[in-house]
């Protein structure tokens, strides 16, 4: 959606915690496809190295140097694109930094249009077998972020700003093992109905997505079994781009948008 907004001119400023340079030598040059397809290559060579290291562990540093991969390769073609797009690496979930960021975006452009928040981490368990810790983690990720992003942009009389939430449509329907990640998700559609109504002017709204095709987290095994299961697809980099083009081409008819296929309606009715 990034690289959609950069196409069109626009100066896209993208707030994570994952470092883009945090990537072994001779994983630094693989794309995307090749990085995934490297995933059980990179099992072996690890475990060659050091027999003591646990399978966990060794798909959390995947995880991390995938994260990474993925940041990269976005930097990469946004930077042949005819907009802008720089990266600062922080904790959304900090007021103070939030607030830090925005003075900067403010002072190098000075302007700030509209605030895109997909931040979210999830951890799918049975809830009696998740700990209060993960229950916090999953849902300040996500709404006291957002909140840190909305109070700075009031203290500054930026009142008219387009808060557009990234959601997931999996949480509409109720997913297994993502009781507070699903929570999270439908408070924010609830926030942004309401939001819309308290100022019509800042235009919030809500897209609640279907999994992407090997994007952010659906890249996992996790996501392509719950797939296979239902019998659905990915949503494409270019599906998505399209379907994000007309959400923000002007004031959004509905607040809340859900994105359904047909078997996700049968699961529904069912």
């Amino acid at each position: 959606l990034a690289e959609y907004l950069v196409e069109q001119g626009c100066t896209v400023v993208a707030l994570g915690r994952t470092d883009p340079t945090d990537l072994p030598d001779h994983l630094r040059q693989l794309d995307e496809v090749g990085f995934q397809a490297y995933e059980s290559q990179f099992y072996k060579e690890e475990l060659t190295r050091d027999r003591t290291k646990k399978m966990p562990e060794l798909k959390r540093l995947y995880e991390r140097y995938q994260a990474s991969n993925e940041l990269s390769s976005v930097m990469r073609r946004a930077s042949s694109a005819p907009g802008r797009y720089e990266y600062i690496q922080c904790d959304i979930n900090t007021r103070a930094t939030i607030d830090e960021v925005i003075d900067q975006v403010l002072k190098r452009h000075g302007r700030l249009d509209m605030v895109m928040h997909g931040a979210g981490v999830q951890v799918s368990k049975a809830l009696p077998r998740k700990t209060l810790g993960d229950f916090q983690r999953i849902v300040t990720t996500k709404m006291a972020s957002l909140n840190h992003l909305y109070q700075s942009c009031q203290a500054r009389g930026l009142s008219n700003v387009h808060f557009h939430l990234l959601t997931s449509a999996f949480s509409y329907l109720g997913n297994d093992g993502q009781p507070d990640y699903g929570a999270a998700n439908e408070a924010m559609n609830r926030l942004a109905e309401q939001m819309n109504h308290v100022n019509p002017s800042a235009h919030w709204s809500s897209f609640a997505w279907l999994g992407w095709a090997g994007i952010g987290m659906t890249r996992g095994t996790e996501y392509a079994a719950l797939a296979a299961n239902r019998r659905l697809r990915g949503v494409t980099r270019e599906e998505g781009q399209a379907l994000f083009a007309g959400a923000i081409a002007g004031p959004p008819a509905s607040a809340v948008n859900v994105i359904l296929r047909s078997e996700e309606h049968t699961s529904e009715l069912q």
